[in-house]
């Protein structure tokens, strides 16, 4: 492959993986599910998708879990936080790299900025998807999409059980504030 074509190739692999939303996908397992769970395991164990409970492992900001018999690794590292503004409305970004192994092999890696505003109401939290680093097709996309869906359905359908009896205490008290 000369220069040319192995820079086009990159190209096209950089924006399927956009146009795929991998970016978003791998961000949503990591601090929807890995990085939430693992702060609130002791907290709401029933939570938690029990494939995943059974397979998490975490040793210094890696998160190892399996799919379908396959070990998948997502590296999360944070570049140098940068501060700006004053304190009333101070700005803290935060560079982060996080990168998605198959079988110990890289399969996907990407930036992304954080950023919290510190504003006099609260803070304002944003997330900047950056640039794709890596990029390799297979089967893991569909593994790993499969994997959060399956996890997120399980989340919902445990704080929709968990919440029911409120939800029908609720539904009680506007029947009888509406006479029905």
């Amino acid at each position: 492959m000369n220069p040319d074509e192995l820079a086009k190739e990159i190209e096209r692999r950089k924006q399927a993986a956009k146009d795929l939303k991998l970016r978003e996908l791998i961000w949503e397992l990591y601090s929807s599910h890995l990085q939430y769970y693992s702060s609130n395991v002791a907290k709401e164990p029933a939570a938690i998708l029990p494939a995943l409970k059974d397979s998490l492992s975490i040793k210094n900001n890696r998160y190892s879990f399996g799919i379908n018999g396959t070990q998948y690794d997502i590296a999360y590292e944070e570049g140098k936080k940068n501060r700006q503004g004053r304190w009333d409305d101070e700005t803290e970004t935060t560079p982060v790299r996080l990168s998605l192994e198959r079988g110990c092999k890289l399969v996907f890696g990407f930036k992304m900025t954080k950023s919290i505003t510190y504003g006099r109401e609260s803070p304002l939290f944003s997330e900047y998807m950056g640039e794709v680093t890596a990029f390799i097709e297979g089967p893991w996309v569909q593994e790993v999409t499969t994997f959060v869906q399956e996890a997120d359905q399980h989340r919902r359908e445990y704080w929709t059980r968990r919440n029911a009896e409120k939800q029908a205490q609720k539904a009680q008290s506007e029947r009888k504030r509406f006479g029905l």
